[in-house]
């Protein structure tokens, strides 16, 4: 989450420490998260005994891919003196994005524990993951004949859950790391305790989809 805002502000003000910063950062973060073998992120991990949370939360996943985008864009002005750093952040975000691709349900939604079918389908991670993809698209950083479709139904699966008077339902309320699959199971989507997460993330993946379509 925090990764987001350093890289916002490292590109409004042209900030080469900012920069480098978030993408230290990043490589950091995905270091002791992203799963060599699926590309998704865990939770947590546990550095004083060397082990990962037991799940790959989805809106944890929403926040790294949307994460690894907004270090990408601020970069971009700086990939010649960051060539390194450039190429690792890209690689780590393709990688997560191939993932999650593979792990997107068949109406087009991705659910609670990202990689865990038994767990419900939900609203935050598909609108971040929708937003994600499709600026990489946009950008050039993913293939468009491989993730469009991908990108359609996942708006397709996304409208499923936008009522008339505004309401987006199915948006897992704040959770911290869990210990099993059921408890992450468990966690309700209130729409009271839940709402300004679920319709901000669901604006975003409606304004980046339109630029996709657009491009």
């Amino acid at each position: 989450m925090g990764l987001t805002l350093m890289a916002r502000l490292g590109r409004a003000l042209r900030s080469t420490g900012y920069v480098e910063f978030v993408a230290n950062q990043c490589l950091l973060f995905n270091h002791y998260l992203q799963d060599s073998e699926d590309g998704l992120v865990y939770h947590g991990y546990n550095d004083a005994d060397k082990h990962h949370s037991c799940c790959k939360w989805g809106r944890a996943n929403g926040w790294s891919i949307t994460a690894s985008v907004e270090v990408l864009l601020a970069l971009q002005e700086f990939k010649d003196i960051m060539p390194s750093k450039w190429s690792g952040v890209l690689k780590i975000f393709q990688t997560h994005a191939s993932g999650m691709l593979r792990y997107q349900s068949t109406d087009g939604r991705w659910r609670q524990v990202v990689n865990e079918s038994s767990t419900y389908l939900e609203t935050s991670v598909t609108a971040m993951t929708l937003s994600a993809l499709s600026r990489a698209v946009t950008q050039g950083w993913l293939d468009k004949e491989k993730y469009g479709p991908k990108l359609d139904l996942a708006w397709e699966g996304l409208q499923g859950v936008l009522q008339a008077d505004g309401t987006v339902d199915g948006v897992c309320t704040g959770t911290g790391i869990q210990t099993c699959v059921e408890d992450y199971e468990k966690r309700p989507t209130p729409y009271l305790n839940s709402r300004n997460g679920g319709v901000g993330s669901v604006l975003h993946a409606a304004v980046h989809y339109y630029q996709f379509k657009n491009m």
